[in-house]
């Protein structure tokens, strides 16, 4: 599959459902033909508490949605904005143990991963 295609397919499948926990398991599923990925979270950061906020996930047995609040520490949000900027759109962190952030949200979800990507 090439790269337009792949992005066409994976749209599909983001925009194919207004349930946004039925898109992300569509998402996941299509996802893990090509990708090793074991879960999707949809998070954003939340201006207005400082933290993340997480509105829904999905993992191969499916996808729900969920309102939780992951704290954030200063250490964690002054290292990202020092390494990766306020407005950054993705961010590949290779050793997610190596960074406060990535450790943080995962801690907060329970999630052991050898690499995160965030966007």
């Amino acid at each position: 599959m090439n790269r337009d295609e792949f992005f066409r397919e994976a749209t599909i499948r983001i925009c194919g459902n207004l349930e946004i926990e039925q898109a992300l398991f569509a998402t996941l599923g299509f996802l893990r033909i090509t990708i090793p990925i074991d879960i999707i979270i949809l998070e954003y950061f939340d201006e207005s508490i400082e933290a993340m906020r997480t509105l829904a996930k999905a993992t191969p047995d499916g996808g729900e949605v969920v309102d939780l609040v992951t704290p954030i520490s200063e250490k964690a949000k002054q290292q990202a904005r020092e390494k990766y900027g306020l407005k950054t759109d993705i961010i590949h962190f290779r050793n997610p143990h190596e960074e406060k952030l990535a450790t943080e949200l995962l801690n907060f979800h329970r999630i052991t991963a050898s690499s995160l990507l965030v966007m």
